[in-house]
């Protein structure tokens, strides 16, 4: 089956990482043949490029950008895919209709008006699915396939670590640094847990006033501002503890990436966090903007390794069962025989 995914996107962010990661899995199988059409952002085109997939350069710019319209219809027209992967609402508005099957994957709650016209959508999770559903979108349009995150050696439980004798323990964030992501609630419990060193890995419009803030709080020793990074892997299996924050999270790739690198997990009851987490099984949950109780849920997991551990084992097998590669792959080809047929 041929394959065109377009996405317009960011130079750094985390569905801009798993359109990269699909995109390089899905040419890895013998019986797809893809195309990839997305800005010229040499971070992912590299990645891209370098797993042997053609990539073409496309704009995606304004409204008076007839350029990149004309350059979409052109590689349709040469290219004769049976279906077009449209990631979230740019790359869709620019994509015309035609013999293929126009589809849009959203990983976020987004308008609908963008979307007319498509054959099929991909929610990346539950709730959007259902809010997908519920404003109209006949339920056979709809379809369910998660993200997942990158596989790497098994870490070490946390009591079979050796002890780092005056290492203080480590917290670890991972994301864009916008205001939807929650980083200042974060900075000031890390204000109330003296012991702690906080590693923030992210960039983004945020990122100065973070900054100030850490120093007005007194933390300028205890943060460490690492800006974007393109494989956290190493981070995770590094550190303490992870935490999400977020103030509005979809999905969280990020969850993915600590359960899958068995880091145990504390995360706002964002709409991400709800779904993947049952709390005190494969992680623990607290209020948005909380900071108190972002405090009591990482003190908790900090001073009981056995719930640590149990938390970890839990996040790790559910991550195998639903958000393994092997899993959403397997989601996928089945979604484009059955799109196709």
């Amino acid at each position: 089956m041929r394959i065109i995914q377009a996405i317009a996107g960011r130079n750094e962010g985390g569905a801009e990482r798993f359109f990269t990661r699909l995109a390089i899995a899905l040419g890895e199988i013998d019986s797809i043949e893809q195309m990839i059409l997305m800005r010229p952002h040499e971070r992912w085109i590299s990645q891209i490029e370098d797993a042997g997939l053609p990539v073409s350069n496309c704009k995606f710019g304004g409204i008076f950008d007839f350029r990149s319209r004309h350059l979409f219809k052109e590689k349709l027209d040469n290219f004769r895919p049976d279906i077009v992967v449209n990631w979230m609402s740019r790359a869709t508005k620019y994509c015309p209709s035609g013999k293929w099957k126009k589809v849009a994957r959203l990983g976020g709650y987004y308008p609908l008006k963008y979307y007319r016209g498509c054959d099929a959508l991909i929610g990346n999770t539950m709730g959007i699915c259902d809010y997908l559903i519920s404003s109209g979108v006949p339920h056979q349009n709809v379809f369910h396939i998660p993200n997942f995150a990158e596989t790497s050696a098994p870490k070490k439980k946390r009591d079979e670590q050796l002890p780092s004798l005056n290492k203080p323990r480590t917290v670890l964030a991972v994301g864009r640094l916008h205001k939807n992501k929650g980083f200042d609630t974060l900075l000031h419990a890390i204000k109330s847990l003296p012991e702690l060193k906080l590693v923030l890995a992210g960039s983004g419009p945020e990122e100065d006033r973070l900054k100030r803030m850490a120093v007005e709080l007194g933390l300028s020793n205890r943060v460490d501002f690492l800006g974007w990074v393109d494989d956290p892997t190493s981070l995770f299996q590094s550190v303490d503890l992870f935490v999400c924050p977020s103030r509005v999270e979809p999905l969280g790739n990020v969850i993915l990436e600590a359960w899958v690198n068995r880091c145990p997990i504390v995360s706002s009851r964002s709409a991400g966090g709800l779904e993947l987490i049952e709390d005190e099984v494969q992680g623990l949950l607290f209020d948005i903007e909380d900071a108190d109780g972002l405090v009591r849920q990482i003190s908790r997991i900090l001073d009981d390794d056995q719930l640590s551990n149990a938390m970890t084992t839990a996040g790790y097998e559910k991550y195998e069962e639903n958000f393994s590669k092997s899993a959403v792959l397997e989601k996928y080809l089945t979604f484009f025989r059955e799109i196709i047929a």
